[in-house]
Formats: C-alpha cells, structure tokens, sequence
C-alpha cells in the first residue's frame, strides 16, 4: 500500500464511523459544548500515552486537530493506528492483503511478517506466514456457517487479529491490534492497554464502539454489547 492508498484508507475509516455513529445518535461534528466532543484534556491524555507516536511531524498538529475537530469519529484518523480490515475480506482469503497493510506499523514494533500466502480450499482456510501455516477457518465452522450466520466472519477475525498479537508478544511490544465493530465494517486499530482504556473513556464512546480483543464466541465474538 503506498502513501496515498494508507491515507485513503484512514480517511475511509474516518467516514464510515462517522456514519455509524450518526445512526446510533452520537454527535460527530464540532460543537461548543466540550461534554460533546473530544477536549483539549483529552488529547493532551492520549499524547502522553504516545497515541501520535506514529504521526508524521508535518501531520501531527493536523491529527491532534482532526480529534478536537471531530470528537470521537476523530479518534479513528490519521494516527497510523487504523486500518480497515472487513471481516468478509478476511474469511474470503484476504488476510494475506491485510497483513501486508499493517506491515509498516509491525516492522515499527520489529515484528516482521514475510513469505505470506493464502492456502483457500472448498472446505478450508488457511494462510501461510513464514513457512508456518495458521488457520483461519475450517470444514466444521464452514458445515456450522450454515445456521451459525456470521461464523466465519467472526472466526477469521479471531484467529487474524490473534496471529497478529501473538507475533506483538513474542517481539515485546505493548501494542496490540484490538477490533473495533465487526463485519463490514470491521477496523484493526493497535493501541496499547492504556490507550484502549483512555480511548473508551471518552463520553461519546458507546459500549458497541469500543475496542475489543476478539474472541471465539459466537455471535459477537468479543464485542461489547447492551
């Protein structure tokens, strides 16, 4: 993904939320009242828990902007933290695209993801990483899918973002790719345990919004919910 792409895809991101959260009611433009918006205090929090870490000098002033701008859409912006992941793509063979999409921030946490190829057959999913072979789903979750609507969804966003996390452990790293909503409009978005709980503490985050570690629970697979 070059430049262009990356930014494209952030500030799709950015849009899709936006859209979201407008139909759950939450405000997503700028307004006086700070109780609905992303304030000064809050930034200036998640700057020091190093969330612009991976901002560009030249753009870090314009994402600390978008934040106060925006409100808690804003979050989802240019921090080099969010990608686009779509759990559709993912259970139909494009975990090998996304792993390649988050290669500049894992090499940042020297994790490095080579040699990637997706082994997709009738009954079975698997990706090759580095000569290593990980399941994404299976014959049995694919008989299941059938009356389970969303399984291999869900499963293959499970076992993507845990192949991602447990290479994050191994290297060290605080960091670790958490989810944010789920099908269509699933986001990857790495935060360290810090973050993901200054980022839920914000007053427009809803409990559907909040990022979460995914789990093998069907049907919400991790995701917070009324």
């Amino acid at each position: 993904m070059n430049g262009g792409d990356e930014l494209s895809g952030r500030s799709d991101s950015v849009a899709r939320i936006a859209v979201i959260l407008s139909s759950c009611g939450v405000i997503v433009s700028g307004c006086a009242d700070s109780s609905e918006m992303m304030t000064t205090e809050f930034v200036d929090r998640i700057d020091s828990l190093g969330f612009f870490e991976y901002v560009e000098p030249s753009r870090l002033e314009g994402a600390k902007h978008e934040i106060q701008e925006n409100g808690w859409v804003g979050v989802f912006g240019e921090s080099g933290r969010v990608f686009n992941a779509d759990a559709e793509n993912l259970a139909e063979g494009g975990v090998g695209e996304f792993l390649s999409e988050l290669t500049s921030f894992l090499e940042q946490q020297e994790v490095h993801i080579s040699r990637v190829e997706d082994l997709v057959r009738d009954d079975e999913y698997k990706v090759l990483v580095g000569g290593q072979e990980h399941l994404i789903w299976n014959a049995d979750e694919l008989s299941r899918a059938e009356t389970e609507l969303g399984l291999l969804w869900g499963m293959a966003t499970v076992r993507t973002f845990a192949l991602v996390n447990a290479r994050l452990t191994q290297a060290g790293s605080s960091e670790r790719l958490y989810a944010v909503y789920g099908g269509n409009d699933l986001l990857g978005f790495f935060l360290t345990e810090k973050l993901r709980d200054a980022v839920r503490g914000h007053a427009d985050a809803t409990l559907e919004s909040w990022p979460y570690l995914p789990k093998a629970e069907y049907p919400w697979f991790g995701q917070e919910h009324d």
